[in-house]
């Protein structure tokens, strides 16, 4: 019998039966499941490894024959190439219900081995504490929507500034390589994000012999004398004790 739709409309479980495929007489392990409760579930039967596996291709409400007889064809010659569709299916599967917080003991040990204590400490409390919101997100959903990255990174600069913030930010984008390179993540999802905007850059005194360099450069002795004497006042603890 081809299954066309009207013959699967037309099928019937035999009397104490309560689950059986239905094979379609044109191609060979493609057929419809039917079971006792009324569910009727496209399916293909293949052979692999010397097991038989059921792939499910959808519910015949949702999928006309033509349809599902195409991915049918599909998955078997996926097969014949030597792919396990439903093994791969359900690695899939796994890897979108799989979250963020899972993976962090893996990544903090592999940290941990490469990192002083100091430098570990402060990755731990970036990934731990202020990346909790993450924390059960499924990883294939950190790349599909930032938004929530980059709420979190604005609310860590509003709260504890901006260097940090950034520091933050900084440890999540290493740890998402490391997961891209374990085959967990497509793409690092916070390459995408913005930085938070911090202050100028930082200044310093400069000291008594760099002030010497630059006073002495213009060729005038009694320049570098003045800037020595400026220095040396400047260090001075009387001259601001009082």
């Amino acid at each position: 019998m081809k299954l066309t739709a009207s013959a699967v409309r037309s099928l019937t479980l035999p009397t104490g039966v309560t689950d059986k495929i239905f094979f379609d007489d044109e191609l060979p392990r493609f057929g419809v499941r039917m079971r006792a409760g009324g569910s009727r579930t496209w399916i293909v039967q293949y052979g692999i490894g010397g097991k038989e596996r059921k792939l499910p291709l959808g519910p015949v409400s949702a999928l006309d024959p033509s349809k599902a007889r195409a991915l049918a064809k599909d998955v078997l010659a996926r097969v014949r190439l030597g792919e396990d569709p439903l093994a791969l299916k359900h690695a899939a599967a796994a890897r979108a219900s799989e979250t963020f917080g899972a993976q962090l003991p893996r990544y903090l040990a592999f940290k941990r081995a490469g990192l002083r204590l100091r430098s570990y400490a402060q990755v731990e409390r970036h990934l731990m504490v202020h990346a909790k919101p993450l924390h059960n997100r499924p990883l294939a959903s950190l790349a599909d929507d930032r938004r929530p990255i980059a709420v979190m990174l604005a609310k860590i600069a509003e709260t504890s500034g901006s260097t940090e913030a950034n520091m933050v930010r900084s440890s999540l984008s290493a740890c998402c390589g490391w997961l891209m390179r374990e085959g967990l993540l497509d793409a690092n999802p916070i390459l995408a994000t913005n930085k938070a905007a911090q202050n100028g850059a930082r200044t310093r005194l400069l000291s008594a012999a760099e002030l010497k360099a630059i006073w002495g450069g213009r060729g005038d002795g009694r320049d570098g004398a003045v800037a020595g004497r400026r220095s040396a006042r400047a260090g001075d603890p009387a001259r601001h004790a009082g």
